[in-house]
């Protein structure tokens, strides 16, 4: 099931910005998508009452521009999320992906849209 996130910057800190999730990103640059394969997307509610139990998803961002990847790739394995942040512009129909990467590096882009699988 495909879910269209209206507000994303919402709804990523709902999530406590995945805060130690494991990740994995594909980008198809020929109809300008990006996929981040997250494998628990309530990592940052472990060990916590609130913590409804194990669930992985993928994110497709669309129409996607300016793609910074800073980190190293070959060591993805040991790659965690440390945070998620949206910008949104008032003007602008795109937003600002950031997201600092344990135990160092980041990825930013800008998108127009994101949906949930």
């Amino acid at each position: 099931m495909h879910t269209h996130i209206k507000d994303p910057a919402a709804f990523f800190l709902a999530l406590g910005g995945m805060h130690d999730a494991r990740f994995h990103v594909r980008v198809n640059q020929s109809d300008e998508t990006l996929m981040i394969d997250v494998d628990d997307i309530y990592t940052s509610f472990l060990d916590f009452p609130e913590y409804p139990g194990k669930q992985n998803s993928t994110f497709t961002f669309f129409d996607v521009e300016n793609i910074c990847l800073d980190y190293a790739v070959e060591d993805s394995i040991n790659c965690r999320i440390y945070d998620i942040a949206i910008k949104s512009e008032k003007d602008s129909r795109r937003d600002t992906f950031t997201m600092p990467i344990s135990p160092g590096g980041r990825l930013v882009f800008d998108f127009s849209t994101v949906r949930q699988d």
